[in-house]
């Protein structure tokens, strides 16, 4: 994590606070419900930097749901406001410093909008593939720049101080392959709530969605 960076109740109440990005959440889930549940219709789940519970809220109707989180704002807000879930499973963790702190195995982890925030999103997704049971299976979110359109929208939305890995697509798939993970769907998140996996949209939106699978 970017050290310059205070993930405080400010930092969660401006990213949180716009009625529309709240919209744009509740169907960025509802899309990612769908697609975890094609693979995995229930079971053990675990989100790395669960920030306000907005993702937890969704998966809680049929999953057992876990957290870790690096604010303890976020953790606070947890244990204030989500109903429905037993909050002595969510912790406050640095997953770039430290393992994933459950001593039980996952079916599914969730890092929606947070690997981008790691210095080294290698050591953090190798503890994710730890965590999964064999045959488990990893949703992630994050923006990419892949080719000069996809650049552009990165340049112009998402070139923010605490987003240090900056990847392409193609960098994305070969540090889980080379983790051990292969690919079993991925989608142009930018086009949510249509279902778009053509490579030409993968390339030329900037937020990637996939869902990989543990060996």
């Amino acid at each position: 994590m970017d050290e310059r960076v205070t993930y405080t109740g400010c930092y969660f109440e401006r990213h949180y606070g716009s009625p529309v990005y709240r919209l744009y959440l509740r169907m960025r889930n509802a899309c990612v419900y769908r697609a975890v549940c094609a693979y995995q219709p229930s079971g053990r789940l675990l989100e790395i930097g669960f920030g306000n519970g907005n993702l937890i809220r969704t998966f809680a109707r049929r999953f057992e749901c876990y957290g870790v989180d690096i604010s303890p704002a976020a953790l606070e807000a947890m244990r204030r406001h989500i109903g429905g879930v037993d909050v002595e499973r969510f912790r406050l963790c640095d997953v770039e410093q430290e393992p994933v702190p459950f001593a039980v195995s996952f079916d599914v982890v969730c890092a929606m909008n947070v690997v981008e925030h790691f210095a080294n999103p290698r050591l953090v997704l190798e503890r994710v593939h730890r965590a999964l049971r064999p045959g488990g299976f990893l949703a992630l979110y994050l923006p990419t720049r892949s080719n000069r359109l996809s650049r552009w929208l990165y340049r112009r939305f998402y070139d923010v101080e605490e987003h240090i890995y900056r990847p392409s697509i193609a960098d994305v798939r070969t540090l889980l392959a080379s983790l051990g993970f292969r690919v079993r769907r991925e989608l142009a998140a930018h086009l949510f709530p249509l279902a778009i996996s053509l490579e030409q949209a993968l390339q030329s939106t900037n937020l990637y969605f996939g869902i990989w699978q543990r060996s």
